[in-house]
């Protein structure tokens, strides 16, 4: 795996051992991701929720490109403990946290509009996935004008939702598209 663009471009990361339950988003998928991402949201200065982090990858990415902060949640401890070492590794961990964590109690305490973006990238099996919308949206965890990316497969589709605003494939992955506020 590697990090597309920005400051970190090129960098290399090795998947953690074949024990982890992670599913990462490819290279294809994030480069397609972050192309549409560019034209619609100042990357520079963002803060970003890193929802089902895995092993990171899109939260490196966004910090490759000059978010603020990234806080990547996580419940697997070998995971967070790969994140944690990248983020050493990138001289990056001043703007990162990494939380382990179940999702949906992370949620759960949050402040409101804290995040400028919120990327979901949870198990395509997650039978609560088509919660995480109306959750997110309920709490405020987006500012005004702020956008939600859940990365899932075909057996997902959010479109009835009210901020929903698209949907993008790429291979497996699509990733459905909302604004707060109605923004894009």
């Amino acid at each position: 795996m590697r990090i597309i663009s920005g400051r970190l471009k090129g960098q290399r990361y090795e998947m953690p051992g074949k024990s982890q339950k992670t599913r990462p988003t490819t290279d294809m998928a994030r480069e397609g991701l972050f192309n549409i991402l560019q034209h619609q949201i100042e990357l520079q200065d963002l803060r970003v929720l890193d929802l089902f982090a895995g092993v990171g990858g899109v939260g490196y990415e966004f910090l490759s490109r000059g978010a603020e902060q990234v806080d990547f949640v996580e419940k697997y401890r070998g995971c967070c403990r790969f994140i944690q070492s990248q983020l050493q590794r990138f001289r990056m961990e001043e703007k990162a946290k990494v939380h382990q964590a179940d999702v949906f109690a992370f949620l759960g305490q949050l402040p409101e509009e804290s995040y400028g973006l919120v990327f979901a990238d949870p198990p395509y099996a997650l039978n609560k996935m088509q919660e995480l919308p109306a959750l997110i949206f309920s709490k405020n965890i987006l500012k005004k004008g702020g956008c939600l990316i859940i990365e899932h497969d075909e057996r997902q589709d959010f479109a009835n939702h009210a901020n929903f605003a698209q949907i993008r494939k790429y291979g497996q992955a699509r990733f459905s598209i909302f604004w707060a506020d109605d923004a894009q």
